[in-house]
This record gives C-alpha cells, structure tokens and sequence, in this order.
C-alpha cells in the first residue's frame, strides 16, 4: 500500500508542478492560491528533477511529412 500511496503523491505532484509552470506567477503567489507550502513544493520539485534527470526520456518527438511519398513511398519523419 505505501508505493501506491507514494505513486499517487507523484502523480498529484505532477499535475500542481505541470500548473504552476502554466501559470506565470511566482512561487509564493501559487502555493498561496493553491493552499500548499513553500518548502512542499520545493521539496517535491527537487525530487522529481532529480527522478527525471536518473531516467531521462528515450523518445523524442517527430512529425510526419504527408506532403509526397519518400522514394520509397513511405511517409517522411522529421
């Protein structure tokens, strides 16, 4: 029980960091709004960061040219 707690704390972690980036305003004036505290916030950015700096991403995004076919027909990625 106590990793599905701590999973859904990230999650949860997640979405508020996903909004104060979003939000334009500064630190103070989000945890304000959002009724969480300063060193909380902080906390959790660390720890996230440093989750995510320990597994950084495989994938990178692309996008699919539907202008023409490639010499081989297939659809050109960017």
């Amino acid at each position: 029980m106590v990793g599905r707690k701590n999973a859904e704390k990230e999650v949860r972690w997640r979405e508020i960091l996903q909004r104060y980036a979003d939000s334009g305003v500064s630190v103070r004036e989000f945890c304000t709004s959002e009724g969480i505290s300063e060193p909380s916030f902080y906390a959790w950015r660390k720890k996230l960061n440093q989750e995510q700096d320990r597994n950084p991403q495989a994938m990178v995004p692309v996008s699919i040219d539907e202008s023409g076919p490639s010499p081989s027909g297939e659809p050109l990625l960017r």
